[in-house]
């Protein structure tokens, strides 16, 4: 299967994005994947894309939620951990509604299911 070039580029910055945030340099990932500091950077770049087991080293190497980058590229990990949420948590904590909207939303959901 070929991989878009915007997924690959999505991806790429997720993962810099997340490897920057962990503190880690391209060649502490690589060391730590057992690859080499070019592949880290020509993932980031978009210019390749990990197969999914090496994508799913990455995040656990970067000390990422199962999903959290190779969402990315379609892949999809065989055990993805999962936290109960309600429907509350899930309108409050999307940072693409403003308080009318997760109000409307909370409203609509009680009128509709009795809650």
């Amino acid at each position: 299967m070929e991989l878009g070039e915007e997924r690959k580029r999505r991806f790429g910055a997720a993962m810099h994005a997340a490897r920057s945030a962990a503190r880690m340099s391209q060649t502490d990932l690589a060391d730590a994947l057992k690859s080499t500091q070019a592949n880290i950077s020509n993932y980031e770049r978009g210019r390749n894309a990990p197969d999914p087991a090496t994508c799913f080293a990455i995040e656990e190497a970067l000390g990422l939620p199962a999903g959290s980058l190779s969402h990315h590229l379609g892949y999809i990990p065989a055990r993805v951990e999962t936290v109960p949420c309600t429907i509350a948590r899930a309108v409050a904590e999307d940072e693409r509604l403003d308080d009318i909207k997760r109000d409307a939303l909370l409203t609509m959901y009680r009128a509709l299911t009795g809650n």
